[in-house]
This record gives structure tokens, sequence and C-alpha cells, in this order.
């Protein structure tokens, strides 16, 4: 669920993978396994591609 919602804000934005990977400071193949479900999401990493995106990031329990 959340590789999808980052896939489709990072398509919204209309920036590349390797863009993305450049501003956090990563290889474009970890951002591909995010977004494909192979790569562990960490809190660290949901912030550093908010951060990336110019974007908030908020963590709720529902």
């Amino acid at each position: 669920m959340a590789a999808m919602k980052l896939r489709r804000l990072r398509r919204d934005a209309k920036i590349s993978q390797e863009k993305l990977a450049k501003k956090m400071n990563v290889k474009r193949e970890f951002v591909s396994r995010i977004e494909s479900g192979r790569q562990n999401i960490t809190i660290d990493t949901l912030y550093r591609v908010a951060e990336a995106m110019g974007k908030e990031l908020h963590f709720a329990f529902k």
C-alpha cells in the first residue's frame, strides 16, 4: 500500500526515479525496490522521501 502511494506521489509530481534517488542520496534501484514492494520501508525512509518531494510526513495508526 505504501509502495503504491509513493509511486503515485512521484509520478504525479512528474519526477523520475533517478531524480528522486539523487535528492535522497540513494541509488535509483533503491527507489525502484521501494515502489515495487521489494524493499522494507522504514520511518526514516518515508521521512527522506517526503523531504525530497517537499511534502510533510504524517503517520497514524487507525
